[in-house]
């Protein structure tokens, strides 16, 4: 499922149903039930032999996780277990190009991580109106996406800007995890909404992610979601007396100077502020374990968010 407009910055998300073949699927679900997944899920529903063949179940999921993220994750991880007898798929991949690419070529930098210092490609962006915010003991930079539609919000902590010797007690997930749901709403209100400043310098080092939720069933009981995962409570009309023994999630980003996996040149037209603030300089210097998300600028929604502790 492709959400948002915008082919610069654009965030796919496709779901499957995995079901082993011993159960005889009804005819009621198939009228009911499987014309409401597609219609608000978009999801397909497969079958497939998990007891018997629980291998060959594997490259099935690996060829649909590859071919829904655009061959970016090939592997969905794990052999499933035999005793699987209903599998939710959910790949979620994003394609954003910046709306100002950092200079080309990137140049080797130290990054202070919380295990060892390495020498990383670092990027470089100078001279530019950018959302920004300081507070909590937070330093935040907004870097947009092809229209601003969406955006990369950049947390570190404040302090430590030219001090090597780094307080790893104090990391951005830390200090943004500490905070409450309010703070939290109204830390990336503020960011989002706030006036733009004049950024002298952005040095952000190149990075890639790809991570599969560990436990994510006892994640999502632990929200809320129990009934589906209680052999004697779940109930899915149609199927018979089945019940979510495996949820998988899988993720993955990469960021270089044109952007999140950017495959083309990015707009680097610069738009001009309508009412130019007065110019501070700001240096943001991402040399250390660093918070970042992806968030829908309209809608408030973050829809990718992750931290970097090494590189």
């Amino acid at each position: 499922m492709e959400m948002g407009q915008s082919k610069k910055a654009l965030l796919t998300s496709a779901n499957s149903i995995w079901i082993d073949q011993r159960f005889e699927l009804s005819e009621e679900l198939y009228e009911n039930y499987l014309p409401l997944v597609e219609n608000y899920y978009r999801a397909s529903m497969y079958q497939a032999d998990f007891a018997k063949d629980s291998a060959e179940v594997k490259k099935q999921l690996d060829q649909w996780v590859s071919e829904n993220t655009d061959g970016m994750i090939e592997s969905y991880g794990q052999e499933p277990d035999a005793d699987t007898v209903l599998a939710l798929m959910n790949a979620v991949y994003f394609y954003g190009e910046w709306k100002w690419p950092f200079h080309a070529g990137a140049k080797q930098w130290i990054f202070y991580g919380t295990e060892e210092e390495n020498e990383v490609d670092v990027m470089f962006l100078s001279d530019c109106w950018m959302h920004y915010y300081v507070s909590d003991g937070l330093r935040a930079i907004s870097l947009p996406y092809g229209n601003g539609s969406r955006v990369m919000n950049i947390l570190i902590p404040v302090g430590n800007e030219e001090d090597q010797t780094k307080d790893f007690e104090q990391t951005a997930a830390g200090i943004f995890g500490a905070m409450s749901t309010e703070q939290k709403n109204s830390f990336l209100d503020n960011l989002l909404t706030g006036e733009k400043k004049w950024i002298t310098t952005i040095r952000l080092p190149k990075f890639s992610m790809e991570y599969r939720v560990p436990q994510m069933s006892s994640l999502l009981q632990e929200m809320g979601m129990e009934n589906a995962f209680n052999e004697r409570l779940a109930d899915f009309p149609g199927f018979g007396e089945i019940y979510v023994t495996d949820v998988a999630h899988k993720a993955k980003i990469e960021v270089d100077e044109l952007g999140s996996r950017a495959a083309a040149v990015a707009d680097s037209s610069a738009s001009t502020a309508e009412e130019e603030p007065e110019i501070e300089i700001i240096h943001f210097i991402v040399d250390q374990p660093f918070l970042f998300m992806i968030q829908d600028t309209e809608t408030g929604i973050i829809l990718f968010m992750g931290q970097v502790n090494n590189l």
